[in-house]
């Protein structure tokens, strides 16, 4: 999500608006890549738990996805392949309002 002073924080389950998807792992406070929701194609992230291939997954603690919705998320994704522990990778697609 966007901060106040025109960088990006890491989205978590309970606050910010996503607008994409930092393609790389960094350090607090390196210039980091950021794919927008609206861009073509999947997204790789990285999983909170367990994922079923094909659930609708939404954002979770330290920007990762979990199957677990919560009401003031405001992304979501459909994973595409499967996760069966914290942290592994997995590609998703976005699920824009409307789709």
């Amino acid at each position: 999500m966007l901060n106040s002073s025109g960088g990006v924080d890491l989205a978590t389950a309970v606050n910010g608006v996503t607008i994409g998807v930092v393609e790389h792992d960094c350090l607090s406070g390196s210039a980091v890549t950021v794919k927008l929701l609206t861009a073509p194609g999947t997204f790789e992230v990285m999983a909170s738990g367990a994922i079923t291939a094909g659930a609708v997954c939404f954002g979770a603690a330290n920007g990762k996805l979990s199957p677990t919705s919560v009401s003031s998320n405001t992304a979501s994704f459909r994973a595409i392949e499967a996760a069966t522990a914290d942290g592994d990778p997995i590609e998703v697609m976005p699920l824009l309002p409307g789709n």
